[in-house]
Formats: structure tokens, sequence, C-alpha cells
């Protein structure tokens, strides 16, 4: 089982995408590829528009730097590419530095400033979150947290899950807690020197109206600085209606309640019908366009149902009031043909670009944007979709 977590978009409508191998970790591959802004690979890039990865750990995060440069952040390295994808060698040998972190790495990523944060499981507990930031040369940041950890103490037995940026440096973590009778997800937001930020929420803490059994989960930054976390459930049991829940929250941790029903767009048009049988779209990244909407975008949680029979991915978009029915079917998108979409961007001319795996091969799909936004009337009908 493939994955391609990573993409970036480049000038002149090039896009880069990385994924991993089914064996990533333990002898597995890394790949990094280039395509034209035809979708064809890129012959200027690596070896005809592919680059093998050498850590042999997974990649979770690509980042675009300076005269087409590529930092490729992974759970326990950073590998860096040259424009033509030659590894740089004045980087580390074979490009490669090893990171300094814990054995459970869940996310990582890259802020405005090109410094590194990675989230993962403290070392001493599997239920203490730990995110540590780097600068871009892969050194520990001696001006985030302990030299370089942050330990936030506001989430205590929590299992971390994922993480994303503001501009100007702070860091927003999801993490679930493990504590009984109610386990229960939390959003906190760190200072950019790492401590809970008082301003956000309760003490930098807030908790999403959201289940914990629900598994598929992401969240992003706006340009403006909310916060949307996407939810998904894990089930394909017809008599039950799976929704595809999107939580906004202002940029001080406030549910934004011109957004859908007091801050949360629920929708039942979360499921299709895909030869008789309902999937339901589990979320797996977010983006946004220059109107300021959302686009979430995801796939069933293995990608495969009875027999082996694959399911597409999909893509919904929201206005800043809800699911956006100008967009496909009730806001809807379904793909074409088998996959899952693990990373999603959207260039400057509108177009959607989604990276994912189908099998053990890396797929990409790019789709037209735009359009005049129209939020969906009474988005909590029950509505089924079949495959396009």
């Amino acid at each position: 089982h493939a994955d391609a977590p990573a993409l970036s978009l480049l000038p002149a409508g090039r896009i880069v995408h990385a994924g991993n191998g089914p064996n990533v970790g333990s002898g597995g591959e890394e790949w990094v590829v280039r395509l034209t802004s035809h979708g064809m690979l890129d012959p200027s890039f690596g070896s005809y528009g592919q680059v093998k990865g050498t850590s042999g750990w997974d990649i979770l995060h690509i980042h675009t730097m300076a005269r087409g440069v590529l930092l490729a952040v992974g759970s326990h390295s950073l590998e860096r590419y040259t424009a033509a994808g030659v590894p740089d060698r004045s980087f580390g040998p074979g490009g490669v530095r090893r990171l300094s972190t814990p054995h459970d790495t869940f996310d990582a990523t890259v802020d405005a400033a090109g410094r590194i944060l990675v989230l993962a499981t403290s070392m001493s507990s599997p239920t203490k979150v730990e995110v540590k930031r780097f600068l871009p040369s892969g050194r520990p940041d001696a001006g985030f947290g302990a030299h370089g950890v942050a330990l936030p103490r506001g989430l205590p037995h929590a299992e971390p899950i994922a993480l994303a940026t503001q501009r100007d440096g702070s860091v927003i973590v999801l993490g679930a807690t493990t504590s009984k009778p109610k386990p229960s997800l939390l959003l906190a937001r760190l200072t950019p020197t790492g401590k809970l930020d008082s301003s956000f929420g309760r003490g930098g803490i807030v908790r999403p109206p959201i289940p914990s059994r629900r598994v598929s989960l992401s969240v992003a930054v706006a340009p403006d600085g909310q916060v949307a976390l996407a939810a998904g459930e894990n089930f394909l049991d017809p008599s039950r209606h799976a929704r595809l829940l999107l939580v906004r929250y202002t940029s001080t941790g406030r549910l934004d309640r011109s957004f859908g029903a007091g801050g949360v767009a629920s929708s039942d048009a979360s499921t299709i019908e895909h030869r008789g049988r309902v999937v339901p779209l589990l979320p797996h990244a977010i983006a946004f366009d220059a109107a300021g909407d959302t686009i979430v975008a995801g796939a069933n949680t293995y990608g495969r149902i009875d027999r082996g029979t694959e399911v597409p991915w999909f893509l919904a978009r929201y206005t800043t009031h809800g699911l956006d029915c100008s967009f496909g079917t009730n806001g809807i998108v379904i793909g074409n043909e088998p996959g899952s979409a693990d990373a999603i961007a959207v260039q400057r001319n509108g177009r959607i670009v989604i990276a994912g795996h189908r099998g053990e091969a890396l797929i990409a799909a790019r789709y037209l944007g735009g359009g005049k936004p129209r939020t969906c009337p009474g988005e909590d009908r029950t509505t089924r979709m079949r495959e396009g």
C-alpha cells in the first residue's frame, strides 16, 4: 500500500508530488516526481521526471525553496534536491540530513520562514504530544520550546494527529485525548516560541464539536488565519448515514457562526453509491483558493471495498457559508478513476491539483476551479451521489 501525501506547486504550472512505497521505513522507497504544466513527466528533472529517495523513511511534506530547490521532509530525515532533481550533497551525505525525532511521527510541515515542524509522540510516553522545530539547515531551533522541542502541557494524555502553521509562526496542533469516560478531540495553538497561546480558545485549546469516533481528520489554516477542520466517519453500513463535517474557527479559536450551522457544515451528501454499496467519503487534505473557498479532498478509508474493488477519490468545495452547490453535484465531485487523494493544492489560475495513489502507483489529477459560488440550501438533507 503506497501513499502520496506531499504536493508542491512550481512556477509555470509545474507540479511536484512525493510519495512512499509499500515497504518504506524498512528498506522501501520514497519517490519525488515533477510534472510539466500539461501533466507529463518533466524530463529535465531527475531520471525522466522522477527521483528515488535514499533515506528509507517516509516523506510527509515537500517544500519548494529558492531557485527551484526541493526539500522533502520525512519522519526521521530531510532530503534536499537541486532544481534538476539531483541530491544536494552540500546539504549532507547523499543530500540527506537526519532529524532527531521520536520513532512515532504523525505529521510534518514547513512554515512561512522555512522552518521545519514535526509532530510526534514523546519518547517518554506514547500519549504525550511533542512538537519539534528545526531550522532550514536541519538543526534544532533553539528559539522554540526547550532546545527546539515543545511539550504542550495543556494536552494531557493526548495522541497527535496533525498540525498546521499560521503566517506569524504560530502552530495549530490537532490531537485526541485518551482520557475516560469520554475521549475527545483537541485543537491547540502554540505561539512562535512554542508556548500555549492563551488568546486562542480557552487557555490555548478548543474542543471541536466532533465525536472522537470520526477517524478521518484533516486540519489547515486559511490565508486569513481561520482554522478549518474536516472529519469523516469510517464505516460501510448502508443503514447509517455517514456525514462529512467541516468545522471553521476564527483566528481566535471561536466557532465561525456565519459558517454552516453555528460553525459546522454537516452534510449527509458524504456517501456515494459504488456498484450497489454505500461508501463514505473521508477527508485527507484541505486547501483554499483565491476567493477564500475551502476545498477538501480524500477517499474511502483504505481505497478498497469488497472483492478488491477500488473506489474513486472525491473533492468537496465550501463557500464562506457552507457547501458550494456550483461545484460538482451538491458541492461534491467524485473522481472518474479509482484511487485516493492524499494531498491538494490550488494553482494561481484557480485550477485544483490533487496527488494520491492507486495501489502502489502515484497519481495526479487537475480540475477546473472558478465559477460563481453558491451555498447549497438545506445541507443536512440526505443525498446519495453516484460516481461520475
